[in-house]
């Protein structure tokens, strides 16, 4: 499965399944000052935002914690995604299965792996303005085998992507 952001910005955009353009989850950030608060939510087809899948309270300063609002709990953003060590780029979270993933940062784009097993689940492809090649907009390849779990792929992505492009 691929899914294509249609903004090249993770926190504000329409989230489509590649394949058929059937829209899948809708990010919204309406205010991008102070209080920046991300809402994504499951698209119903045919009738638009549905289920409220995660709430995302972004600090304004660096003393403060990012809150998520998801699977019915609020946490901050670092206990979701741990780091697996003090300098690591990396980010482990626990799926709704039990068990741990892990995003890695490498060269510009994303990769995400099964700790136990180190299988690659999913990788991000940064936007293409088809200057060099053929264009193409930000979009996540998810294997098969995790489609299971795209409600955790689609916000631990979405936290990732935007943490780092606030860190760059």
């Amino acid at each position: 499965m691929n899914v294509t952001f249609l903004k090249n910005d993770y926190i504000d955009s329409l989230i489509v399944n590649t394949t058929d353009g059937a829209p899948l989850y809708q990010a919204r950030t309406p205010s991008r000052f102070i209080h920046r608060t991300t809402s994504i939510h499951r698209i119903i087809p045919n009738v638009g935002p549905g289920d409220l899948v995660a709430k995302i309270q972004w600090a304004a300063i660096a003393l403060r914690s990012s809150k998520v609002t998801y699977r019915g709990v609020t946490i901050e953003l670092k206990s979701l995604l741990e780091r697996p060590h003090f300098y690591s780029k990396s980010r482990v979270f626990t799926g709704r299965d039990g068990r741990q993933y892990q995003w890695k940062h490498r060269a510009n784009k994303f990769e995400l792996f099964d700790v136990l097993t180190n299988a690659r689940l999913a990788g991000s492809h940064r936007r293409k303005r088809g200057i060099t090649g053929p264009s193409r907009e930000l979009n996540v390849d998810i294997s098969p085998q995790a489609t299971h779990m795209l409600d955790d792929i689609i916000i631990t992505f979405i936290i990732v992507a935007e943490e780092r492009k606030k860190a760059d």
